[in-house]
């Protein structure tokens, strides 16, 4: 049931190599998958894939041109490890953030042969399986398949298009994600949906403190955006699969904040809370704005440039008339808008706030806008607008502990709250 195909795999500093494709359809099928110590799994089907950590128990794989799984060819692959063996991967076949966009027969097609595909390997139809919009957010399609070697759930979520529902008729059909979870056996694929909750109790758990002094939230889950413009859903997810909420991924949150699609996507500064809003009216979460003495993102940033001018004039550097509001951030100077917005009064207020917060159990949703001030680890995103996790603090050192929705290497890091108050666009909480 394997299957070859020369293809070219381009290794970062390297010349390019010619590499087989691996079908897995086989290992699949029979179990070899959940059979498997992780290194000789790793060594018999990922040898010629890129793939790195996004935590300590979970890797993305990308799978384009490397693997094949029968006729699906994925795009990427989520490994997710119980230790040394191999507990379920999710598999993304097609996400409007990374693949563009796709027309509705492409994508129906796209579907039917996924479908298709499973069939042929498990050698039985699949399932209809009612997925409730209440649990996911946003109406989808999906299908399992159960046999004594595994179990497979295919899904596929896109919004407008030809619709019964007169109010919906007429908006342009948007294909969002074809996806496909699998384990070795049912129970191992199951995630959590909006009704599922987990108590304040248990999040408490996950407040750690260090003889350093760092306070933080150790077991908020890593989600990896890509280089797609994620960043407000997946830091959304991020925040919904602590509560246990992790049914809700990245991908449905995107067709529901109507994230563009495409790499160039994204959620821009000052539509994030408009974002949240939609998001937040599909679950039974309520969002809490920490910056709230400011009726509208306009209002806010004439007061940001009012006390960034006055500062800059003190300090014999240009000031920024209000006709550029709108490329404020990208000619802003960091030493200024550090003095500006970020003094001793504003920064011990900042950290108090998110102390309270990370305290209660709840992280912090934090929309700032980056190559401003320095940070201790290099970002992909060199400028612009971006939302990431505040998940502690230390006091003694004043500063906060915070974390980006890229992958390995930035699931904690630390800034000095002067900084972090300086270059924040707004915070906000989800309570449940």
């Amino acid at each position: 049931m394997f299957r070859t195909v020369v293809t070219t795999i381009l290794f970062a500093g390297s010349a390019a190599l010619s590499w087989a494709a691996t079908d897995l359809a086989e290992a699949v099928q029979s179990g070899d998958l959940w059979s498997l110590e992780k290194s000789e799994l790793t060594r018999k089907y990922l040898q010629g894939t890129r793939y790195s950590s996004i935590d300590e128990s979970t890797q993305r794989v990308d799978a384009r041109n490397a693997l094949t799984i029968g006729a699906i060819a994925p795009n990427e692959m989520i490994f997710k490890w119980n230790g040394d063996k191999l507990a379920s991967i999710q598999i993304i076949i097609y996400n409007k953030g990374d693949d563009g966009a796709m027309q509705q027969g492409a994508f129906e097609g796209k579907v039917k042969k996924s479908r298709e595909t499973i069939e042929e390997i498990v050698g039985q139809p699949g399932k209809a399986a009612k997925v409730s919009e209440k649990e996911t957010g946003i109406k989808t399609q999906a299908w399992d398949w159960s046999w004594e070697s595994g179990a497979i759930h295919l899904d596929c979520g896109s919004t407008g298009g030809t619709s019964k529902n007169k109010k919906k008729q007429g908006e342009p059909f948007q294909a969002e994600f074809i996806r496909m979870d699998m384990g070795p056996d049912a129970k191992s694929i199951e995630k959590g949906g909006a009704s599922d909750k987990i108590s304040a109790k248990v999040l408490l758990k996950s407040l750690k403190k260090e003889d350093n002094g760092d306070v933080w939230l150790s077991t908020v889950p890593m989600v990896d955006q890509g280089q797609k413009g994620y960043c407000v859903p997946a830091s959304i997810s991020r925040v919904f699969a602590f509560y246990g909420m992790d049914g809700v991924d990245q991908h449905a949150l995107a067709a529901i904040c109507g994230t563009a699609s495409g790499p160039d996507g994204g959620t821009r500064t000052d539509n994030m809370e408009e974002s949240m809003k939609k998001i937040c009216k599909k679950f039974p979460v309520r969002i809490v704005n920490l910056e709230k003495k400011h009726k509208d993102y306009t209002s806010f940033l004439l007061d940001v440039m009012a006390k960034y001018n006055k500062v800059a004039g003190k300090m014999g550097k240009e000031e920024i008339p209000e006709s550029q509001g709108q490329q404020f951030w990208d000619v802003a100077d960091g030493d200024v808008l550090v003095a500006a917005r970020g003094g001793k009064s504003d920064a011990n207020k900042f950290l108090n706030d998110v102390a309270k917060n990370i305290n209660a159990g709840t992280p912090v949703l934090w929309c700032v806008t980056l190559g401003i001030v320095k940070e201790t680890v290099q970002v992909p995103q060199q400028r612009g607008g971006h939302m990431r996790l505040i998940i502690g603090y230390n006091k003694e050192e004043k500063t906060i502990i915070y974390s980006d929705s890229w992958g390995q290497g930035h699931e904690k890091k630390s800034m000095p709250a002067s900084d972090a108050a300086a270059i924040t666009t707004n915070r906000y909480v989800l309570k449940r």
